[in-house]
């Protein structure tokens, strides 16, 4: 997310961690994982990176590149926004455009609109189409929708882990075509050698 919107506040009270989280600007300059106990049984790893601002010099994108390959390794994204803030549209608009210029713009994406303690948004949670979460609305201070986010963190992590399973499946069917395939090659070339 963009800077000071919250996200090392949020990502502490996840995590019950205590790492530096001020209203300033790059308070966060190096990378934090922990674990988040989402539901009974299931944690995911959270990483905690620095903001980013509208107007990012090429060079300073670079400066952070090391910070910001986490994201791209990432299997979802927390987009963290201030919802209170008056500038929130450019806000999205900066942190998409430097998760395109860092290639994580194919990364799945949860919206978290945080701060809704003052900016008097509703909690709630939107889902797209296909029923994933789209975005949830919490209050990193107060604690306001935080177990709705661990939910969406669940049903997120429960989703990869199953579309992880399918990948050997999907690749033992592969290797059986392929297998069928270089039957029928022989095949037909035992019959093409008949034939001569």
């Amino acid at each position: 997310g963009y800077t000071n919107a919250g996200k090392s506040t949020l990502f502490n009270a996840l995590t019950r961690s205590e790492i530096y989280a001020a209203d300033q600007l790059f308070a966060t300059l190096d990378t934090t994982a922990r674990r988040c106990w989402v539901s009974e049984g299931r944690t995911v790893v959270l990483s905690d990176t620095v903001g980013f601002i509208r107007g990012l010099p090429t060079q300073l994108v670079e400066a952070f590149k090391s910070t910001l390959d986490e994201t791209v390794h990432a299997d979802i994204l927390l987009h963290v926004v201030d919802s209170n803030s008056s500038s929130r549209d450019e806000q999205i608009a900066s942190v998409n455009s430097v998760l395109s210029q860092i290639h994580a713009d194919g990364i799945p994406v949860i919206m978290v609109l945080n701060k809704i303690d003052a900016s008097g948004l509703p909690q709630q949670t939107l889902r797209h189409p296909d029923g994933t979460v789209k975005s949830v609305a919490v209050s990193a201070v107060t604690g306001q929708g935080l177990d709705e986010l661990r939910c969406a963190l669940d049903e997120a992590a429960q989703l990869i882990s199953e579309q992880k399973a399918s990948v050997p499946r999907e690749l033992e069917d592969w290797e059986m075509e392929t297998q069928r395939e270089t039957v029928s090659d022989e095949q037909a070339l035992r019959e093409l050698e008949a034939l001569l």
